[in-house]
């Protein structure tokens, strides 16, 4: 059944959030306060953004630099051979620019969020310029809106450059995230069902996830989908992380769970998200936050009869939803991307929400073919894993220039 709680209003504009959890054979008991960081209040974005903008239309660009936390990320993030940008890496991207038009604010959901192509190094093992643009805001009676494109920069020769975008969402914000509900199970706690094989483990697989994605843990099959574990405890979480407005960690883990679901289903294979029509967040805590008051998470995957309407949840050990993930869409690394016919269930965004944010040019969209590293330049044999470059990092945790190795390695 589906537990609604409505979104109200209350004194000077105060946020307060429902739970919208969709529980197989159970439902929502109540609502709970929200579990907020020790430090949400006031603080301070990554600093990843550039401190001056370029405006266009209305629209703000900045230029982005990874932290070292980030590049940490990327490394143990593998598809296809080549470190690739976690998707939800990107989600915290946006995050943090659109707190720039709304500062003060706390993020409390994302939407409509659309992944166009592989966020990489480039065939020569070099990021490129990341770039972070964002639209006016809109206002509403609770919520404010910001749509958000990330993307690099395509040198084209004589200094010139044209815009590729990577990502793009709209981000929610609001004075406090609200509180969420409680889950009831119902006859299947976490330790039923099958246990499976983690595919992301497998050597030489199309997506093969180390580091702190050694957090994803436990998967098994239910009679409803799947569910797995957030276990930052086994994973090895990058020092910089908790400079993340998001716990990227957690909701990279509990996407991954969407590849849990029974028979007729297909096993458990790798996928990669291409379309997200919510992200909702009921904490403010980042992942070392979350590891601090809980230990681990539970991450349930129901599926669902209509296509992109699945929902994931991650929900504390006393059963609090803490996030959640709605209308995910997921495909094989290596099958051919869907063409324009395809449609997602909830529409991702217009031509008009699109204008302004980036210069759109076809081809390298997700997924790659196999074998093909970068954004450009020629395919290269073997699956050997690229290797997190050493380097000076800077005070603020910033590795200001880096090249990756994605040649195959001796012996892979």
């Amino acid at each position: 059944m589906i537990g609604r709680v409505g979104f109200l209003l209350q004194g000077q504009g105060g946020y307060i959030g429902g739970a919208l959890a969709h529980v197989a054979g159970g439902e929502v008991a109540s609502v709970t306060d929200p579990v907020y960081s020790v430090a949400a209040w006031g603080a301070a974005p990554a600093g990843r953004l550039s401190a001056g903008h370029e405006a266009r239309g209305g629209v703000r660009r900045w230029t982005l630099t990874p932290t070292a936390a980030d590049l940490e990320l990327l490394a143990a993030h593998v598809v296809d051979g080549c470190p690739t940008f976690p998707g939800m890496l990107l989600v915290d991207y946006g995050v943090e620019a659109a707190l720039q038009l709304a500062p003060g604010l706390q993020p409390v959901a994302v939407a409509d969020v659309t992944f166009v192509r592989f966020l990489r190094p480039g065939a020569d093992g070099r990021l490129r310029r990341l770039w972070a643009a964002a639209q006016p805001p809109t206002t509403g009676a609770e919520l404010v809106s910001v749509r958000v494109s990330i993307g690099t920069e395509l040198a084209l020769g004589g200094g010139s450059a044209r815009r590729l975008e990577h990502a793009s969402m709209t981000v929610r914000l609001a004075r406090g995230v609200g509180p969420a509900g409680w889950w009831v199970r119902d006859g299947e706690d976490s330790t039923a069902g099958t246990p499976v094989e983690n595919p992301y483990q497998r050597p030489g697989g199309s997506v093969v996830l180390g580091g702190a994605f050694h957090a994803w843990r436990r998967p098994r099959l239910q009679r409803y989908g799947g569910c797995a574990a957030f276990v930052p405890g086994d994973a090895v979480l990058p020092a910089g992380l908790p400079r993340c407005r998001l716990p990227v960690v957690a909701l990279d883990c509990l996407l991954r769970t969407a590849v849990l679901a029974p028979p007729p289903a297909p096993a458990a294979q790798p996928r990669i998200p291409v379309v997200v029509r919510l992200i909702a967040l009921y904490t403010t805590c980042n992942d070392v936050e979350l590891e601090s008051l809980f230990g681990e998470l539970d991450l349930v995957h129901e599926t669902s009869d209509e296509p992109g309407r699945s929902r994931l949840t991650a929900l504390a050990p006393d059963g609090r939803i803490l996030l959640r993930i709605d209308g995910p869409v997921l495909l094989d690394p290596a099958a051919p991307r869907p063409g324009p016919a395809w449609t997602p269930a909830v529409p991702v965004v217009d031509a008009a929400q699109r204008s302004g944010l980036s210069d759109q040019i076809p081809g390298d969209q997700i997924p790659v073919p196999s074998g093909y590293c970068g954004v450009s330049g020629p395919p290269r044999s073997g699956g050997g894993p690229c290797r997190l470059p050493a380097g000076p990092r800077s005070p603020s945790g910033h590795v200001p220039s880096v090249r990756w190795d994605c040649r195959r390695a001796p012996g892979g």
